[in-house]
């Protein structure tokens, strides 16, 4: 069975059912990368469970499914999705397999969007600036302060950000290109002239020689870092930072950084007294929203946070706040 260099080799007894599921997919125009990468997850399970047989079985599938340690309810979810597809697509073909049950789907998120105060982004940073490198990460202390600057700066998704490669960041110009985003698009970023800045300082430091296919942001084995890790340093940063958490579904969570830059940006723009009308279809453009609405809700929570701001609005913009609830997704 031949590969790629970007394709992993299946070894498993579903090897070929699997490649086969790869190349159906993607002849439908699906990407099928990440997807890829956690097949060749499952193929690995069926190797080390000994699964000989060409039935996907509900064993497998169960043990594949199943919750791990600090895993995200979006992810298992993911992993569901997956197994729901490889088995149709097996029954489509005439074999046994087992179909996982619907998950009964919520209604609402239970997440709110925490937004980061002025005082709060100066003490987290200030906290970022005083790390200190250390044997088990020696360049950590370095990636942080720049990685969370662009997550604050420029809105980035936290996998966005990871996936940067030095080709894509154009420190000349001052633009990040985001390629193969959530909604399939690729878009540039402009970058503030201080952030420039501070992402030249950080290149000088730490990449001067490097390839342009090294990743932006390096694990200490020059690969990618992996999303969990980020998320671990964030919650013992904030939490030094005097940033208390608020429990589950009030945060502060990683992604909260993308919604405060969009709500500090509408702020900014409505003191300045510039056009919401004009700014709002940039700012969606900036985000990467497959849709005006999406940015849209934004408005009203830049005014349930910062209620002295209405007045400056509605006196020319009337209506313009859309009534959104607190709990939906952004």
């Amino acid at each position: 069975m031949e590969s790629t260099k970007k394709d992993p080799v299946f070894y498993g007894p579903l090897a070929q059912l699997c490649t086969d599921f790869i190349n159906y997919k993607r002849s439908i125009g699906r990407k099928y990368v990440s997807e890829m990468l956690r097949l060749r997850e499952f193929d690995r399970l069926t190797i080390n469970m000994n699964h000989n047989s060409n039935i996907l079985s509900r064993e497998i599938v169960n043990e594949f499914v199943k919750f791990r340690p600090m895993e995200s309810e979006r992810n298992n979810t993911i992993r569901r999705i997956l197994m729901k597809q490889f088995a149709k697509y097996l029954i489509g073909r005439g074999y046994e397999a087992y179909l996982l049950p619907d998950l009964k789907r919520k209604t609402k998120s239970t997440c709110t969007p925490y937004i980061f105060s002025d005082i709060e982004i100066y003490n987290f940073f200030k906290t970022l600036d005083n790390l200190k490198p250390r044997k088990i990460s020696p360049y950590m202390h370095l990636v942080l302060p720049v990685l969370f600057r662009i997550l604050y700066g420029c809105g980035l998704r936290i996998s966005e950000a990871l996936n940067l490669k030095l080709s894509d960041v154009d420190l000349k110009q001052g633009i990040l290109t985001i390629k193969n985003s959530k909604n399939d698009t690729d878009r540039l970023i402009p970058m503030s002239k201080s952030l420039q800045n501070i992402c030249i300082d950080y290149f000088n430091k730490l990449h001067h020689g490097k390839t342009k296919n090294n990743y932006f942001f390096p694990s200490h084995k020059n690969g990618n870092i992996i999303r969990q890790n980020i998320i671990y340093h964030f919650r013992k940063l904030h939490w030094e930072s005097g940033i208390a958490y608020g429990g589950k579904g009030k945060g502060p969570r990683l992604h909260d950084f993308r919604h405060t830059f969009a709500v500090h940006t509408l702020r900014k723009n409505i003191k300045e007294g510039k056009d919401i009308y004009t700014t709002l279809p940039l700012l969606s453009t900036y985000l990467g929203h497959k849709s005006i609405q999406a940015t849209q809700r934004y408005l009203r929570l830049t005014a349930d946070v910062y209620p002295d701001i209405l007045e400056l609005v509605e006196k020319t913009s009337n209506g313009i706040f859309p009534e959104v609830d607190k709990n939906e997704t952004i």
